[in-house]
C-alpha cells in the first residue's frame, strides 16, 4: 500500500513543476516559489538549487524540518485540481559533482554560471511523510516505510 501511494505521488509530482518550500523563520513559516524541473522521478528526495546567501538557507541552518507544496490546476475537461504536500527534512549541499547530477539547462536562467556560480547551493529535502489529493483519489504515505 505505501509503495503504491509513493508512485502516485510521483506520477502527480511530475507533472508540477512549481512548488512552495516552507521553511521556519523566526518561529513563523516562510515559503518561496522554487522549480521541481517537472521532469524528476520523485523517490523520497528533491532537489533546489538558490544561493548560500538566501534566507531560506539561513532558516534551513537554523531549523532543517521543511515542508514542500505543489498545486496544478490542469483545468477542467482535463481533471481536477491536484495538491500535494511534502514533511521533510532539508540538506544543504555543496559538491559540484552533485550539482552536476542535479542541473537542468533551465536553471541557467537564475544562475549565470551553470554550477560554477558563485554563492551556488543545492538544497535536498528529505520526505519523511508526503499526503495528495487529485479531486478523485487521496492518500497519505510515511516515506520512511517504503526505503
Amino acid at each position: 500500500m505505501a509503495q503504491d501511494n509513493l508512485k502516485r505521488v510521483a506520477q502527480l509530482m511530475r507533472d508540477i513543476d512549481m512548488c512552495n518550500l516552507v521553511t521556519l523563520k523566526e518561529g513563523a513559516l516562510a515559503g518561496r516559489p522554487m522549480s521541481n524541473n517537472g521532469e524528476v522521478d520523485y523517490d523520497g528526495g528533491s532537489y533546489f538549487f538558490t544561493r548560500k546567501s538566501s534566507g531560506m538557507v539561513s532558516d534551513i541552518g537554523t531549523d532543517p524540518t521543511v515542508a514542500l507544496v505543489f498545486h496544478h490546476s490542469p483545468g477542467m475537461l482535463a481533471g481536477g485540481p491536484v495538491f500535494v504536500h511534502l514533511q521533510g527534512t532539508a540538506h544543504l549541499i555543496e559538491d559540484r559533482a552533485a550539482y552536476a547530477e542535479r542541473w537542468h539547462k533551465s536553471l541557467d536562467l537564475w544562475f549565470e554560471d551553470g554550477i560554477d556560480t558563485a554563492d551556488l547551493i543545492m538544497i535536498k529535502v528529505d520526505g519523511q511523510r508526503a499526503a495528495f489529493w487529485d479531486g478523485t483519489d487521496h492518500g497519505e504515505v510515511l516515506l520512511s516505510a517504503v526505503s
